[in-house]
This record gives C-alpha cells, sequence and structure tokens, in this order.
C-alpha cells in the first residue's frame, strides 16, 4: 500500500504543471495498462492533474481540473482505457450545481415565496365559545372591515381586532383572536357567563381555582402570569402597580384572565355500561360552568363500577 502511494505521488509530480486552477475538479475512475502514458499525455496535452490515487496495477482515481475534462476523455478514449466519472467537487462546485440545477433553484424560490404567501392568507374564520351564539354578528363585522376569506393577516392586528370586537357588541365579555395556521379563530365570551368580577379600587386579582392561563388581558397593572403557565389556588393573577421609569406606582387592576380549569368527578353505579348517566350526575354539580367533558373511565369493582369522569371549563376573572 506504501508503494502505491509513494508511485501515485510521482505520477502526481510528473504532471504538474505551472497551471491556474479553477476551483472545480472531477474525479474519474481510470482502467487500463501503464497509467503513466495517460499521465505522460496528459502533460503534453496540458491536462492539469491534480491527484492520483492508484487502487492497482490497472487501475486509479485521477482528479483533473474540470475545464479540462473534454481533454481528458478524448485521451483516455484514444489510450483506449476504461474511464468513469466519480464525481465533481471544489469550493466552486455549489455555484457549479445551482447553474446545472437551475430548474430546482427556481423551483425551490418559488415555493419558498408561495409558501410565504399563502401563510398570511385567511382561508376560514372559526368561531367558539359560549359567544359562538353572536358569530354571525362578529363576522358581519369583520366583513365590514375587510377582514373574511383570502384577505391577509398582515392587513389586521388581531388585539386591536379583539377589543374592537368587544366594543361593537354589549353581549359578549371577551373576545381573542389568534392565527392558526390559515386559520382565524376566535374565542367568544358571553357578558351573560358566570365571570369572577372585582370592581373599584382592586390591588390584585387572585386566582381562586388550580388552573392553565389560558389567555390573559391587562389594560392597567402588571401580570404576573403567562398564556401556558400552571396556577395555584391563590396566586396572584395580575399585580396593581405599574413601573413609570424605573419607578413602581401602584395603580387599581384592570385585566381579564382566564384559566383553563381541569377536574375529575367519581361517580359510583351498581350497573355497566352507564358512561352517558355518570356524565350527567357529574356535570350536574358544574351547571353554571360551560364544561367540556374529556373522558368518561370505567373502574370495575366487586359490587359497583367507578366512573371517572374528567371534564374541563374556563374560569374567567375580571377587575376594573
Amino acid at each position: 500500500m506504501r508503494k502505491n502511494n509513494e508511485s501515485g505521488k510521482k505520477l502526481r509530480e510528473k504532471t504538474l504543471k505551472n497551471k491556474k486552477v479553477n476551483g472545480l475538479f472531477s474525479t474519474f475512475k481510470v482502467t487500463g495498462l501503464n497509467l503513466s502514458a495517460l499521465l505522460n499525455r496528459c502533460v503534453k496535452e496540458g491536462v492539469f492533474v491534480k491527484n492520483v490515487k492508484k487502487t492497482g496495477k490497472k487501475g486509479a482515481y485521477i482528479t483533473v481540473n474540470l475545464q479540462d475534462n473534454g481533454k481528458f476523455f478524448a485521451i483516455c478514449k484514444n489510450l483506449c482505457y476504461n474511464v468513469k466519472k466519480i464525481r465533481d467537487r471544489g469550493l466552486l462546485y455549489p455555484l457549479l450545481f445551482l447553474f446545472r440545477n437551475v430548474g430546482v433553484l427556481v423551483g425551490a424560490l418559488v415555493f419558498i415565496c408561495s409558501a410565504y404567501f399563502i401563510n398570511d392568507v385567511v382561508f376560514n374564520v372559526n368561531f367558539h365559545g359560549t359567544g359562538k351564539v353572536y358569530s354571525t354578528q362578529v363576522m358581519q363585522y369583520l366583513t365590514d372591515c375587510g377582514i373574511g376569506r383570502y384577505s391577509r393577516f398582515s392587513s389586521f392586528d388581531l388585539k386591536k381586532l379583539e377589543d374592537d370586537i368587544l366594543r361593537t357588541n354589549e353581549n359578549l365579555s371577551f373576545a381573542s383572536c389568534k392565527k392558526h395556521g390559515n386559520t382565524l379563530s376566535v374565542e367568544l365570551v358571553l357578558s351573560t357567563e358566570k365571570v369572577n368580577v372585582m370592581q373599584g379600587n382592586v390591588e390584585r386579582l387572585v386566582s381562586d381555582v388550580d388552573g392553565v392561563v389560558e389567555w390573559v388581558k391587562v389594560y392597567r397593572g402588571t401580570s404576573q402570569v403567562s398564556v401556558g403557565d400552571t396556577v395555584k389556588k391563590g396566586d396572584t393573577l395580575v399585580g396593581g402597580y405599574a413601573c413609570v421609569k424605573d419607578y413602581r406606582v401602584d395603580v387599581n387592576v384592570l385585566a381579564y384572565v382566564g384559566v383553563r380549569v381541569t377536574t375529575a368527578t367519581r361517580v359510583i353505579l351498581l350497573n355497566d355500561n352507564m358512561e352517558e348517566t355518570a356524565t350527567l350526575i357529574a356535570t350536574e354539580e358544574f351547571s353554571d360552568k360551560n364544561l367540556t367533558v374529556e373522558s368518561v373511565k370505567k373502574i370495575q369493582n366487586e359490587k359497583y363500577f367507578e366512573y371517572v369522569v374528567t371534564m374541563n371549563y374556563l374560569q374567567i376573572y375580571y377587575a376594573g
């Protein structure tokens, strides 16, 4: 192996000439007798050989300048060598690849631009929440504002849109507008739904349940939680202060906070396949809530069946 490497080095030195390298090279697998004759011919024809790696008595990997490929193929053909191109490489190869695959490049650019454009387009408006009964009125308002299918998300401000929806519909106590893919998701909460309301000089807004913060809207005060945070009963949601030029100033809280509460109720029944009955019993306790039943799990005992009904609801806090 060492002898082959030394031979390869000598062959390369034999063909090296003072020729400018263009930064692009092609590697070929060449098979035939008397490779020295091939390399000598390359010298005479002005083919720059960058590297030679012998693989045996009859074979070698030969790397030449890309611009000399035509000459190299012709020499191999005239001298009856078998030659197969392996690959192109070099510092400028990425540019060569793009040049050779201009269709791929153009296609990629078109795809990126299309994806960026399409991501900004509203394909659907979805309403949910207890205030969904007023979706027709809200949709009409959105249409009057130029917001609807095929409008662009970048043409309106989601936070301002929330305030405008509340301002134009007194039957709603809360509105949330979010972008989910190409869907404008609008959550509406009825003003008649039970809300923990604190009025007057509220120093802080406190949670009386365990749950996960679903939305926060602070007009005055400082939020102590973010969307997705888990809170416990007694945790402060919004503090009654504001920072003005590095100074803390006490203020009255004006804010909305929604906390998603998950609860499980166990119902004992004597009969099997009583999931619906267990659900009715479990939800009766929360008749004043807008409940969503997540699951009903049945546990069989010797004398009875235990049904575990898991539910969630949105607890809304308002201060101001």
